[in-house]
């Protein structure tokens, strides 16, 4: 068999970070003891993710694929920031995040939540700076790319 591979010389240009990346992540939930009594409090750690590594650059689509119950909702939920990991961390470009959902038209929740988040930024002085906080619209039909700039240049 003759193999043949072609590679076409691109310019260098920096390499750019991924916009996901999980490093060492672990994830242990508390659960009940097998075998305990109904008035025993004991419990075990049981782990869902462990160890996980995953670098997921900017274009690229991601499939994961497992049984019920290997951890693929756990991973996702860390990989977005919904839950933090018991271990290891989970950046978006290269920061930690913080995650908050809602909506240009909310009338109370939103903007309060979104002065608390600027307040908290300015308590913790220079470390905000390797925080990446993600609004995630829940109404995308109205929040459209320019109305999110505009509404979030009031925070």
């Amino acid at each position: 068999m003759i193999m043949s591979q072609t590679q076409t010389k691109r310019p260098s240009t920096a390499p750019t970070p991924p916009v996901f990346e999980l490093i060492e992540v672990e994830q242990e939930f508390s659960v009940p003891k097998p075998g305990r009594s109904l008035f025993n409090r004991d419990t075990v750690g049981l782990k869902a993710l462990d160890g996980v590594r995953l670098s997921i650059a900017q274009g690229a689509s991601l499939a994961l694929v497992g049984e019920s119950g290997s951890g693929k909702s756990t991973l996702l939920r860390v990989l977005l920031g919904l839950d933090a990991p018991s271990g290891g961390r989970a950046l978006y470009r290269g920061k930690p995040m913080a995650v908050f959902f809602g909506f240009t038209h909310c009338p109370e929740v939103c903007p309060t939540t979104l002065v608390q988040m600027a307040n908290l930024t300015g308590k913790i002085g220079a470390a905000a700076e390797r925080l990446q906080i993600l609004l995630i619209t829940v109404d995308p039909e109205r929040d459209t790319p320019d109305q999110l700039g505009l509404y979030l240049q009031s925070f």
